[in-house]
C-alpha cells in the first residue's frame, strides 16, 4: 500500500472514488479490504462503494457505510446492495456492537450480507429472512459465490438471535 505526503500529512489512494485519503488505522484496513474485494473476491470496482452516505437512500439518515458492494438482480433488473462491511481499526475488537452497527446499515439497504473487519479478522454474515445474521464459514466466497447463495455456515460464534 502506498503512502502520499502532502503538506506534511500522509495519505492513501482510494481506488474506488479516485482520491486520496488521510491514511489513519481503518483507512489503511478499508483499503487493504477494497483490495481484497477485487482481487480475492473477484468483485468489479464499479459494483464497489466507500463512505457511501445512506441519505442519498433514507434522507433522513446520518449514517455511513463503509464499504458498500452491488449487484445487478437479473430477475427484476435492478442494482440492489449485496454486501455492507463495517471496518474498524486494528487495535479494534469485532464485537455484538459492530455487528448491530453494520445492522443498522442493513436495514436501510436491506443488503444479502454484511460483514465486520478490524484487517485482522473478517466475519461475513447472511441476512435471513427472519433478519437475524448468521455467520458464514472463513472459506474465500466470490461474488458470484454471494450472488447465488452459495455459502457455508459456521457453527462457532453465531450472533443469530441478534434481530433488527
Amino acid at each position: 500500500m502506498k503512502i502520499y505526503k502532502k503538506n506534511g500529512k500522509k495519505f492513501l489512494y482510494d481506488m474506488v472514488k479516485g482520491i486520496l485519503r488521510p491514511a489513519t488505522p481503518e483507512e489503511k484496513v478499508r483499503q487493504k479490504v477494497v483490495k481484497y474485494l477485487v482481487e480475492q473476491m473477484k468483485i468489479p470496482i464499479e459494483a464497489i462503494e466507500t463512505e457511501l452516505l445512506l441519505s442519498s437512500i433514507d434522507n433522513l439518515s446520518k449514517l455511513r457505510a463503509d464499504i458498500v458492494v452491488w449487484h445487478i438482480n437479473e430477475a427484476t433488473n435492478s442494482e440492489e446492495c449485496l454486501l455492507i462491511i463495517e471496518v474498524k481499526a486494528p487495535h479494534v475488537p469485532l464485537t455484538e456492537k459492530t455487528l448491530e452497527q453494520v445492522m443498522s446499515y442493513q436495514s436501510i439497504l436491506k443488503s444479502k450480507y454484511v460483514a465486520i473487519t478490524n484487517g485482522e479478522d473478517l466475519e461475513i454474515y447472511q441476512i435471513r429472512e427472519n433478519g437475524t445474521a448468521q455467520l458464514l464459514t472463513t472459506e474465500l466466497y466470490t461474488y458470484e459465490d454471494l450472488i447465488n447463495s452459495n455459502v457455508k455456515f459456521a457453527k462457532k460464534k453465531n450472533y443469530a438471535e441478534i434481530i433488527f
